[in-house]
């Protein structure tokens, strides 16, 4: 449910510097790439069905989980579930302290 309106911040922020970058666990009975086609996403997923990457991030198991890192690679969002309007104001929060 939450792929399209990543998909739309994506689209929106990204000529001001918003990046996403998404992996998934369990495709059900597609694979990454047909996942990706089927929600016509365009941003990075990176397949992480062996769970190698989900652990390096969060020690939640809650998926969805949403992460904001901002250009100091620093976490300043980490929350498991989806907010659309806590994480929209994460991403502008971030976008502000862009170097100019």
């Amino acid at each position: 449910a939450e792929a399209p309106q990543i998909q739309s911040l994506y689209n929106q922020y990204y000529d001001d510097g918003l990046r996403v970058f998404t992996f998934g666990l369990d495709w059900g009975s597609m694979d990454c790439n047909a996942w990706r086609e089927t929600f016509d996403l365009t941003f990075p997923i990176l397949d992480d069905s062996y769970y190698n990457i989900f652990p390096m991030l969060t020690d939640s198991y809650y998926i969805p989980h949403n992460l904001v890192i901002n250009h100091k690679m620093e976490v300043v969002y980490s929350v498991g579930g989806y907010d659309h309007t806590s994480l929209v104001s994460s991403i502008q929060s971030a976008m502000q302290d862009l170097p100019q």
